[in-house]
């Protein structure tokens, strides 16, 4: 853990903590056999810069609160096969993943990472016991085999997933690039994204088993609601909580984007829960305002 301490001790705001940098790293190697080996690393670096330096000579910092509080959180995966080929030649292939994840994403890839660690020990635990003469180095071996084989494997999925990732564009991207010059052309552009693709509008001529005046005076201050934060200020009792729940409930969905609470005018939508992150929920905000600007007709 590197720990860098501004020079100016007024400098903290409201914050006492330092720059600080974490790297826990794990490291597993097998030796395959006398000429080939493999080594799989995964490091988890977190950045936490409350205080940032400014100026020529780098010695003014700036309050907690400040522009520049930036905490950030990256993950190294790096999976390493060499193979002795004579004397004087070495094979060395190396598969590098280098990935910025959010707090909770970096939460989640943890308990993935715990997850990987634990099942593959215990396959390596359980293919040990089939063998005979059973020994503790036996069942080691067994383990760092297959903790070995796992991660890879794994690290290859998600450098897989993460091209086909980038080869999707976003959402905004699809809003920005959308010849659509009206709200269901938009939509139906819409509907062609991983997020969008389980969205159904409701219009007010389609919510009459939801009492539209109720939802009206609900939905008028609100753009986008967001089903774990239920009840939105009310009580669970709320009559208009209620019905927005049975309307979420009976299309499993995640969030109501309001488009027009009069007359009433809404998108329901299930967010995957791998595309649950801060970003998603900003460019969710955002098409809301698009859409709310767009015209039904031209």
């Amino acid at each position: 853990m590197a720990v860098t301490i501004p020079t100016n001790p007024n400098s903290f705001g409201e914050s006492s903590r330092p720059n600080t940098i974490k790297e826990p790293m794990g490291k597993i190697s097998w030796a395959i056999n006398k000429n080939n080996q493999l080594h799989v690393t995964e490091s988890w670096v977190s950045v936490l810069r409350p205080h940032q330096a400014g100026g020529p000579n780098v010695t003014q910092f700036f309050a907690s609160n400040a522009a520049f509080y930036n905490p950030s959180a990256n993950v190294l995966q790096m999976a390493r096969w060499t193979s002795v080929l004579s004397p004087r030649m070495l094979l060395v292939v190396t598969a590098i993943l280098i990935a910025e994840r959010g707090a909770e994403t970096q939460r989640q890839a943890l308990l993935m990472t715990a997850l990987r660690l634990s099942s593959s020990a215990l396959l390596g635990i359980a293919a040990a016991f089939v063998a005979p003469d059973v020994d503790a180095a036996q069942v080691m071996r067994f383990s760092a085999i297959a903790i070995a084989g796992v991660l890879t494997i794994g690290l290859m999925a998600d450098a897989l997933r993460a091209h086909f990732e980038s080869q999707v564009p976003g959402v905004l991207n699809s809003v920005a690039a959308s010849p659509a010059k009206t709200r269901d052309a938009l939509i139906a552009e819409l509907a062609r994204h991983p997020i969008f693709e389980s969205a159904r509008r409701y219009r007010e001529s389609e919510l009459l088993a939801y009492d539209p005046p109720l939802l009206r005076d609900f939905l008028s201050a609100r753009r986008v609601l967001r089903r774990p934060d239920a009840p939105w200020g009310q009580t669970l009792s709320d009559p208009a909580v209620e019905r927005v729940m049975s309307l979420l409930a009976a299309n499993s969905a995640t969030h109501l984007i309001v488009l027009s609470h009069e007359p009433i005018d809404v998108i329901a939508l299930a967010v995957p829960v791998i595309s649950a992150d801060p970003a998603t929920e900003t460019a969710l905000a955002l098409v809301r305002r698009l859409l709310a600007l767009t015209p039904e007709t031209i």
